[in-house]
């Protein structure tokens, strides 16, 4: 079960800023770069369906759990790997725990659409 969804700024590789709605608790953890929006980022749009955004899986040390945790950019601790543990809330038991910070996948666009003139293509 996740928490609260909210809207955060979220900076691209190629350094363009989007808005994105995603888990509120993930994002405010410590180490993901996110921070709750200023006046200024009002006026963003939000994030295009086929980019991915760049996260890092993390697991709990004990139980078989893995969470998806999205980095607001690429100067982010935990994208960086100065940090090997985040806090989370576990939605188990509501506690915080220590997640250990395990592989990172990088911003990626899921399909490229090229439209094409079929008609100009075909042969009479």
């Amino acid at each position: 079960m996740a928490g609260s969804l909210a809207d955060f700024k979220y900076i691209a590789d190629d350094g363009s800023a989007w808005l994105v709605r995603i888990d509120k608790s993930n994002a405010l953890a410590t180490g993901t770069g996110f921070v709750p929006l200023t006046q200024a980022d009002l006026g963003l749009k939000y994030l295009p369906r086929n980019l991915e955004l760049r996260y890092v899986n993390c697991r709990h040390p004990t139980r078989p759990i893995n969470r998806t945790i999205y980095c607001q950019s690429t100067s982010a601790p935990i994208w960086l790997g100065t940090t090997k543990t985040i806090s989370l809330r576990d939605y188990q038991d509501g506690s915080v725990q220590a997640f250990n910070v395990g592989k990172r996948v990088a911003e990626k666009e899921k399909y490229r659409v090229n439209l094409t003139d079929t008609y100009q293509n075909d042969t009479p």
